[in-house]
């Protein structure tokens, strides 16, 4: 029975026309800073694939995220036998928290124009978390008011052991208070 299904899931590999990975290129998601979104449409088939279109506009509620630079949605006429397409636009996060990174639905005709329409759906990294912007303010900045106050502190809890032992280097020789 095993064996049967590892040979189906196979004949599923083989039968794939296309792989599709969507990323983001920022590292980091704050409030509203762009988030740069990138999929890659890959056609590991030996066939050209037709009537390419993408869909993500759905993945990104207008009420969480903004459109900036770019469109989610994209169509292509084909793309032929092992090339890609790269496909990249930018969002606007609008809220802080952590949001379930959505995948891209991609739908194609393999071999011909006139062939059946298949779908697939993107690679998808998962949760992202949506930082406020005056979190990241506070983590990067110089903290000058805390290092004063670091050294303040231990130029103090150094100063008086250093003054207790200047007097006693000044009055005391071997432990004997020295005469005058």
């Amino acid at each position: 029975m095993k064996s049967i299904i590892f040979l189906c899931l196979i004949g599923l590999c083989l039968a794939q026309q296309i792989v599709v990975q969507k990323t983001t290129l920022s590292p980091r998601i704050f409030v509203d800073s762009h988030m740069v979104i990138n999929v890659k449409i890959f056609n590991v088939g030996e066939v050209p694939i037709y009537n390419i279109k993408l869909i993500d506009e759905d993945n990104w509620p207008a009420s969480h995220f903004t459109d900036a630079i770019g469109i989610p949605n994209a169509e292509w006429d084909h793309l032929a036998a092992g090339e890609n397409i790269t496909h990249t636009y930018v969002v606007v996060p609008q809220q802080a928290g952590v949001f379930k990174f959505p995948p891209a639905v991609v739908t194609y005709r393999a071999g011909s124009a006139e062939a059946t329409t298949e779908g697939i759906v993107s690679s998808t990294p998962g949760y992202m978390y949506v930082e406020p912007a005056n979190d990241f303010v506070n983590r990067s900045a110089p903290h000058l008011r805390e290092w004063a106050i670091f050294f303040i502190l231990a130029v103090g809890s150094l100063s008086l052991p250093f003054a207790v032992l200047r007097y006693y280097q000044t009055n005391y020789e071997k432990g004997i208070k020295k005469s005058k």
